[in-house]
């Protein structure tokens, strides 16, 4: 569009300059009141090529502000539709068990709540509903590690997490890996491959 524009008004300036040349050759011509005519268009053409790029600039903010909002508009519709799928708890029956977990409803009767036993982590989602009838995913509360104080050259903590590791000395100058799955520990170094 704006490329056709530029292309228009050259075209015009130049049958225009054509006819203003033909027009200095005749006599009765006032060179300075033609070249006040060549003054004035090329004012409008720099005032037409400024509405052209601010013109630009509009739609480049326009197209950005679409996309924002049709992101809006798109997560607004995913809201809705879980809403509407999504029923109070009690159409899906009894409350699920989650071992070293403890299962709450939620104020609204809309969600469960699930919280870990002392040291347990949670793995999955911390919200539970009730959706056509089923429970969403269900998560799981990993168990800690207690750690067998008598691979350390010195006393360490007495627990790790589920998923942490960690190297701990198993003599003055040598480290064990130490990995907690799930209750488990895993030693690695100092003469153990437990992974």
């Amino acid at each position: 569009m704006v490329k056709t524009a530029t292309a228009v008004l050259s075209a015009l300036l130049l049958c225009v300059g054509g006819a203003l040349a033909q027009d200095f050759m005749s006599p009765n011509v006032n060179i300075m009141e033609e070249l006040g005519k060549l003054k004035n268009m090329e004012e409008r053409l720099r005032t037409l090529e400024e509405t052209v790029q601010n013109q630009r600039v509009l739609v480049e903010q326009l197209q950005k502000e679409n996309g924002a909002l049709k992101t809006t508009v798109e997560t607004m519709q995913a809201k809705l539709e879980s809403l509407e799928s999504s029923k109070p708890v009690r159409h899906c029956g009894d409350l699920p068990i989650i071992e070293h977990g403890d299962v709450t409803e939620a104020p609204d009767g809309l969600a469960l709540t699930v919280r870990c036993a002392y040291l347990h982590k949670l793995n999955g989602p911390a919200e539970v509903k009730c959706v056509d009838r089923k429970w969403t995913q269900l998560p799981a509360c990993k168990a800690p590690c207690k750690l067998d104080q008598s691979k350390f050259h010195y006393s360490q903590r007495e627990y790790m997490l589920h998923g942490e590791e960690e190297g701990l000395f198993c003599t003055a100058f040598a480290r064990v890996q130490v990995k907690c799955d799930n209750g488990r520990a895993l030693y690695r170094g100092c003469g153990d491959k437990d992974w």
